[in-house]
């Protein structure tokens, strides 16, 4: 026969202390579940932080900001052919600009002539082209007109991303970090 460790207290006395045991049970019991389920709470948390960091990152593409002026990466497709250039990210053009040397690496051939007006009110010769997509970052358009320009060396880069690409499209410029940093 095995003591228990109130027998030798009065009935009633042994009840009170029995009890009171089981409520230190039960309240150990719940401490441990709430202790869990704010570890769980923290963990979730941490997860969806985490999950919001890589999608800030995927929405986030780096550029390079000289001055005032921001240059942007872009992959331009033209059938077969894709090329990388720095293009200057330029609100006021209407439509995207690359170089005769981007349009040559993209196998551009017979294009149509266009006349172009530009800052100052200048027409320039042009011709005018369709790409078959242009991507910045996570960001694609499909059949993207561009108008090819010669340009005086560096001046923008290797031609201007305009409207027909950023047109509805929501974005700040972090100047800080370099980036541009798209909104869902």
């Amino acid at each position: 026969m095995r003591k228990d460790k109130y027998d030798d207290l009065p009935e009633d006395e042994r009840a009170v202390m029995l009890e009171k045991e089981r409520n230190e049970r039960a309240a150990a019991k719940q401490q441990e579940e709430a202790e869990q389920a704010q570890s769980l709470q923290a963990r979730k948390a941490a997860e969806a932080k985490a999950a919001r960091e890589r999608q800030r990152a995927l929405l986030s593409t780096p550029v390079v900001i000289s001055g005032l002026q921001v240059f942007v990466p872009v992959t331009l497709t033209n059938g077969e052919a894709e090329t990388e250039a720095m293009l200057l990210l330029d609100t006021g053009a209407t439509t995207s600009v690359i170089t005769p040397e981007v349009a040559a690496r993209l196998n551009i051939g017979e294009t149509d002539n266009v006349r172009v007006g530009v800052v100052g009110g200048k027409v320039l010769k042009a011709r005018k082209g369709v790409l078959t997509q242009m991507r910045v970052g996570p960001i694609r358009r499909a059949r993207q007109e561009v108008v090819i320009i010669r340009q005086r060396a560096g001046i923008m880069g290797d031609g201007l991303l305009g409207m027909t690409f950023l047109g509805g499209l929501k974005y700040t410029i972090d100047f800080q970090k370099q980036t541009l940093n798209w909104i869902p």
